[in-house]
């Protein structure tokens, strides 16, 4: 089944990625001091200052909106690949719904689909505003099991499989016309996650970054290229999120 899902070489990167994890997990470096462990509220209060459209939001109608989706998509039956283990930490998921609700973008980009809990929180917010879609890229077709039939009409897939998969994201995202918010839920290793991020921001089209499984590396990355008080780091079950804006 897994090699019907992915094929050989994609396997390997898979291989390869649960080895990261599971070093991660054995060094301790997927865990932050409290010192460091942001809240939703700090975020959306720090967006409010960043812009008005933030300070009018009604959080508290989009959070019973967000719980709703949220867990009916986690209950639903799962028959493919993908566990819960490969979801979006809850903190993260409200973040993006949430994010998607008040800025109303014309265009999400997503990397790393897997079962769809992400996809679709994005897509439910996007329906709602009744404007955008999303653009997900993933190394195998067999993803986005748990994405509901009725918005599948929001959503495109591109498949990148194979060698110079650098090079094939990098044609794909010069190609974007729109402003739009990412996600990264992909390769997990430092370089790659690096190069997803240094290639949306040299796009000039995107403001708003939602990193899921960063590392202390990658926190350093984030460092260097984000203002300090524009990094937002969340402890979710076994890993830590990020938020970050430009």
């Amino acid at each position: 089944m897994v090699i019907q899902t992915f094929g050989f070489m994609e396997l390997i990167r898979l291989i390869g990625r649960k080895l990261l994890l599971s070093n991660k997990w054995a060094s301790g470096i997927g865990f932050i001091g409290s010192e460091n462990n942001s809240s939703i509220d700090e975020v959306l209060e720090s967006l409010a200052r960043y812009d008005q459209i933030f300070s009018h939001a009604n959080i508290k109608e989009i959070r019973s909106e967000f719980d709703a989706i949220f867990n009916k998509t986690l209950g639903a039956n799962r028959e493919g690949f993908f566990n819960s283990n490969y979801d979006l930490g809850q903190k993260l998921a409200f973040l993006s719904y949430s994010l998607v609700r008040i800025a109303k973008p014309r265009l999400v980009v997503e990397t790393g689909v897997a079962a769809g809990i992400s996809s679709t929180l994005i897509l439910s917010a996007l329906s709602k505003n009744n404007c955008g879609t999303l653009s997900s890229f993933d190394i195998t077709s067999k993803v986005g099991e748990l994405i509901p039939n009725d918005l599948r009409k929001l959503w495109t897939l591109k498949v990148l499989n194979g060698l110079n998969l650098k090079d094939k994201l990098r044609r794909e995202m010069m190609e974007i016309k729109h402003d739009f918010i990412f996600l990264h839920d992909s390769d997990h290793t430092l370089k790659w996650q690096e190069f997803e991020l240094s290639l949306c921001i040299s796009t000039g089209r995107c403001r708003f970054f939602l990193i899921d499984d960063v590392s202390i590396e990658l926190v350093k990355f984030l460092k260097k290229r984000f203002s300090q008080n524009n990094i937002f780091l969340f402890q979710e079950v076994g890993k830590v999120s990020a938020f970050a804006y430009l």
